[in-house]
């Protein structure tokens, strides 16, 4: 999900991060799916952080919350969710709908597209166009990285108590 908000606010460049994450419920036994209490002996070996959430500052002065857990005190159907706020207009991803203000209205649009069936083979036919035809890529591997800088720049951050910045 920290991929795909950074591509709908355009790519900017990071320029610090403050997050929070651990591991509140697996350590306890809870968190399980179906609300199964597991062997006592998990609970123990528990070694992964069950949530994580932070801040990023961009250029631009443009900024991103983003929260990530899989377990937590959450309704069973909420769904992942990304909103943007902007100063023309905002919008959700599910359902995808676009808020902004017409002639001083409210004028909320919910947006529907056919659904693509074959969307992994897009996916697999833009990657072997760009190996075999030389055709840029539209998700390079510099762009993983920053992504990846990101999120480990949040857990660095949750661990140390302290702002990481990209200077």
């Amino acid at each position: 999900m920290l991929d795909l908000a950074w591509w709908l606010l355009g790519k900017p460049k990071p320029i610090s991060v403050v997050g929070v994450g651990g591991a509140k419920f697996g350590p306890h036994g809870e968190g399980y799916w179906d609300f199964r209490v597991p062997p006592t002996e998990y609970s123990r070996l528990f070694g992964v952080d069950d949530y994580a959430g932070g801040f990023i500052r961009f250029e631009g002065d443009v900024g991103l919350q983003i929260e990530s857990f899989w377990a937590c005190h959450q309704h069973p159907t909420e769904e992942t969710q990304v909103e943007l706020f902007g100063t023309e207009a905002g919008a959700r991803l599910r359902p995808l709908t676009i808020y902004r203000t017409v002639d001083g209205v409210p004028h909320d649009t919910e947006v529907s597209f056919p659904r693509v069936s074959q969307g992994f083979d897009m996916v697999a036919d833009h990657f072997i166009d760009c190996v075999l035809d030389g055709i840029a890529c539209e998700a390079p591997l510099r762009h993983g990285l920053v992504v990846q800088e990101m999120m480990e720049g949040l857990l660095r951050s949750a661990v140390t108590g302290r702002e990481v910045r990209w200077d």
